[in-house]
């Protein structure tokens, strides 16, 4: 018998939804308002100001595996995030670690230019070793969030030993039964998925499957956080199409079982084929949310296509916490 505090179980997707028409059809729609829409993708803050965005384009870049569905203007040193000019905040906003992360770990820019960023970045360390928010020590800013994305960036480059205090302040935020709010997010969801492109990526890797055999040790232990707080999230949050979506991507590389965010997904589909503004980051300073709509339609339609294409064969996973190894 498995001894239940050493191995963790999954069991697999058994069948496709019933509704499998539907999913065909919110496919379809989506996929059609992405190309109606493409090259034109911006965010919008609560208060009705558009701008745009290079942080939302590059990881609907990332799933999508579309450049034409983006206007990124790749720039000669850093990202910042706001790809025109700011809006809300000052002008003078600095440039973050967060969308630069994002950006070389997508791009994978070459060594050399890598490494002056990851240094830069290794500099940007608070007391207790935290890699920061900002560019600018002088922002003492800290979010589980940005730390999944530097470390998402490290570890594709083979440096993930040397931001191991961001790796335990990670693990303590999802060691938690409940969320916590950070400064620039108020739902779970978006914590999840940035952890989840870690263990995808740490792991060898693209975005979208997460190689158990390949997933740093490590890491283990933020993996089994994650299948335990995604599980409990099923079927909550039945207003943001970014969080139901989020979650079935999850799990379908994980290998849990949610039929219920399915119907979700698809309920919260509009006429146009988008999914609504579904808000998912906000400003640190003031609060105000941003929804980046083409953002949440990319995650759907790829949550969709994976799910329509599941195998409709049962499968249980087992593995062994210890080392990593598939047991049956």
């Amino acid at each position: 018998m498995l001894n239940p505090f050493r191995y963790l179980v999954f069991t697999g997707q058994t069948k496709t939804p019933e509704n499998v028409a539907n999913v065909d059809d919110a496919l379809h729609k989506g996929e059609e308002w992405l190309e109606t829409n493409k090259k034109t993708f911006i965010s919008e803050t609560e208060t009705g100001v558009p701008f745009k965005d290079n942080f939302a384009d590059l990881l609907a870049l990332e799933l999508s595996n579309r450049w034409d569905y983006v206007d990124l203007r790749v720039p000669e040193r850093r990202w910042h995030y706001f790809a025109v000019k700011p809006v809300i905040v000052p002008e003078d906003y600095p440039e973050d670690n967060d969308t630069n992360a994002v950006a070389f770990s997508i791009l994978k820019p070459t060594g050399s230019r890598a490494k002056v960023l990851i240094d830069e970045i290794l500099a940007c360390k608070n007391a207790d070793g935290i890699v920061q928010v900002h560019l600018d020590r002088n922002r003492p800013r800290i979010a589980p969030e940005v730390s999944a994305n530097i470390l998402t960036l490290f570890y594709s480059y083979g440096r993930g030993h040397e931001v191991q205090e961001s790796l335990n302040y990670l693990q303590e935020a999802m060691a938690l039964e409940e969320y916590q709010e950070s400064r620039y997010y108020f739902l779970p969801e978006p914590l999840f998925f940035y952890t989840w492109r870690l263990l995808c990526i740490a792991s060898g890797s693209a975005v979208g499957t997460v190689n158990h055999y390949g997933l740093p040790k490590e890491l283990h232990t933020l993996r089994d956080h994650l299948a335990r707080r995604v599980s409990a999230r099923i079927g909550t949050a039945r207003d943001n199409a970014l969080c139901p979506a989020v979650r079935l991507l999850i799990c379908h590389s994980l290998g849990i079982l949610n039929d219920v965010d399915v119907q979700i997904l698809l309920d919260l589909q509009e006429e146009d084929g988008s999914f609504g503004k579904a808000w998912y980051v906000r400003y640190g300073s003031c609060g105000i949310r941003i929804c980046h709509r083409a953002f949440a339609v990319v995650l759907a339609t790829v949550a969709l296509r994976r799910i329509k294409q599941a195998n409709v064969r049962t499968k249980t996973t087992v593995w062994n916490r210890d080392n990593g190894d598939i047991v049956h």
